[in-house]
């Protein structure tokens, strides 16, 4: 009877892993992530081989800006605020004007000349009084997305609340700020983007520049409702839960707490809200489809409940209970017969 019983089991096991390699190999299936793609995933080609559609510049220009750059880091840098180019410099108001160029050269904006975005008023010295604040309006560069960015912008609640006192560079770091596309790691993109949320919703000084209704909030009182805060943080963007879903990038209309996303499922299910958002850059996404994983872009980085798991497992584990049960009620019912045989034999 046990004997059986394994043989039985094993023969439901091996059949549910061929069907499993069978669905994987489904070109239908191929054809259908490229739809989910099309559909959720960022278009490459949306912006052509040139994200800011400049025009033609001459071969020599890189070196030309290299040197301008170098001109502005002669101050603005901690060599030069070492050893000042100049004996009028106001030494206490340059300390907080810094810009370190390895990772200006590694962010968005590197191969671009510094008064491209810091243009009139900079080239002489010392600087406007309000210099600092005026510099070339982020949309001219970004318009392709520029009309979209603009609408989304004033829905959120950044805007809403503070107008035009609360900018592009409120949250964007131009130095330094790379893409997702170019991070690539998951973790390292929450790194980077949350840190732009806490620079104000963790800084007194900084939060108290746009508003002086109340005092700084607790964001661990304020996500009391989520299990594991620290977990998400350190794994998700704030924006992952506080924008709309958007086909191209991340949506710039941040969403008040009263409309984030509070439903665990939206992103711990099979169809995961992770793959149109943090994890839309994952290059290793159909890695391990052929065996049976679901969203196997997360496994190259994080346990999903709900979203990482294995369907041929999840089938296996179905016909393991269905096969036990089923040799239980084999077994009771072979009792209850031989008993009954017993009996009748006795009898005779």
């Amino acid at each position: 009877m046990s004997s059986l019983l394994r043989l039985l089991i094993f023969a439901i096991v091996f059949a549910g892993l061929m069907g499993t390699a069978s669905a994987a190999d489904d070109p239908a299936e191929g054809e259908q992530a490229e739809a989910q793609d099309e559909g959720g995933g960022f278009d490459d080609d949306a912006f052509g081989d040139d994200m800011f559609s400049l025009e033609p510049v001459d071969p020599d220009l890189p070196e030309k800006i290299k040197k301008w750059n170098a001109e502005c880091y002669g101050c603005h840098s901690k060599e030069g605020l070492k050893n000042p180019p100049r004996d009028d410099l106001d030494m206490s108001k340059l300390a907080g004007l810094l810009v370190r160029s390895n990772g200006f050269d590694e962010g968005v904006h590197t191969g671009m000349a510094c008064k491209e975005c810091h243009a009139e008023g900079y080239v002489d010295y010392p600087h406007g009084q309000k210099q600092r604040k005026v510099i070339k309006p982020c949309l001219e560069c970004h318009r392709q997305r520029g009309g979209e960015i603009e609408k989304e912008f004033e829905e959120s609640v950044h805007y809403k609340k503070h107008g035009n006192q609360f900018t592009c560079i409120s949250c964007h770091e131009a130095h330094y700020m790379q893409v997702a596309e170019k991070i690539k790691l998951p973790r390292k993109i929450a790194l980077q983007d949350n840190g732009f949320c806490q620079r104000c919703h963790e800084s007194e000084l900084r939060f108290a520049e746009f508003t002086e209704e109340r005092e700084l909030p607790n964001l661990n009182q304020v996500h009391d409702w989520l299990p594991n805060p620290d977990l998400h943080w350190g794994a998700l963007r704030c924006v992952d839960c506080h924008s709309p879903v958007t086909r191209v990038s991340i949506s710039h209309e941040v969403l008040p707490k009263e409309k984030a996303e509070k439903a665990c499922d939206s992103c711990h299910s099979k169809d995961s809200a992770l793959r149109t958002r943090l994890y839309r850059y994952a290059v290793e996404q159909d890695r391990l489809s052929k065996v049976g994983f679901l969203n196997t872009f997360l496994l190259t980085d994080a346990y999903v409940v709900g979203a990482t798991r294995n369907e041929f497992l999840d089938r296996a584990s179905l016909w393991i209970v269905a096969a036990v049960l089923a040799g239980l009620a084999l077994h009771a019912l072979l009792r209850v017969l031989s008993s009954a045989l017993r009996r009748r034999k006795h009898n005779v």
